[in-house]
């Protein structure tokens, strides 16, 4: 499934941690108050991906001030998810969607990326109003870019 500028995002549903304790995560329940960004990347404990989750860990005043939450989201454990966040503090919850269900309606899964791991978050981010409409997003089939986090400031300012 392909999403494009201004579809409803798909609600799903998946365990998140914020470094100290593993809960329930329903993307419906982060509506409302002001954009969603959604930080989709491979895997935790590896080079680009820790590089696009700490540049949004740095930026994270920004996007609050902006009245952004942000969630990163990989198909990780929450319990890899949960050390990946102690050792970043990242600062934000990172979202485990171990079992593929937003990868999947979201159209953001790699095949085969890399030694025959298969069905890994692409490399995205999407960014949400607050009715859950997708109003930007970015995407790479090159698991080695990741997003310019000034882009998403902008965007996300915009909004406010």
């Amino acid at each position: 499934m392909t999403l494009n500028i201004g579809d409803k995002a798909p609600n799903f549903t998946a365990l998140v941690t914020d470094g100290e304790d593993i809960e329930e995560f329903e993307l419906e329940n982060e509506l409302g108050d002001g954009p969603v960004v959604l930080g989709f990347f491979p895997f935790a404990f590896t080079g680009t991906c820790e590089e696009q989750m700490c540049d949004l860990r740095d930026n994270l005043t920004e996007l609050e001030q902006s009245g952004a939450k942000t969630f990163g989201l990989s198909v990780d454990s929450p319990f890899t998810l949960k050390v990946f966040h102690q050792q970043h503090d990242f600062g934000f919850p990172l979202v485990s969607d171990f079992n593929r269900e937003a990868v999947e309606a979201y159209g953001l899964q790699y095949g085969d990326l890399i030694m025959g791991l298969e069905g890994p978050a692409k490399r995205a981010c999407l960014v949400l109003d607050s009715d859950g409409t997708i109003i930007w997003s970015w995407s790479t089939d090159d698991p080695g870019q990741k997003p310019d986090i000034r882009e998403i400031q902008g965007i996300v300012a915009k909004l406010n």
